[in-house]
């Protein structure tokens, strides 16, 4: 039984991690209920 109902986080770095040249503000959420 699994219920993460909501979990987030920043990810204001991950598109210069992944090489790029700009700084991109970013967010992201995810929603899990598996029974």
């Amino acid at each position: 039984k699994n219920i993460n109902i909501i979990n987030g986080g920043r990810y204001d770095n991950l598109i210069a991690d992944l090489g790029s040249s700009k700084i991109i503000p970013a967010v992201g959420a995810a929603i899990n209920l598996n029974n």
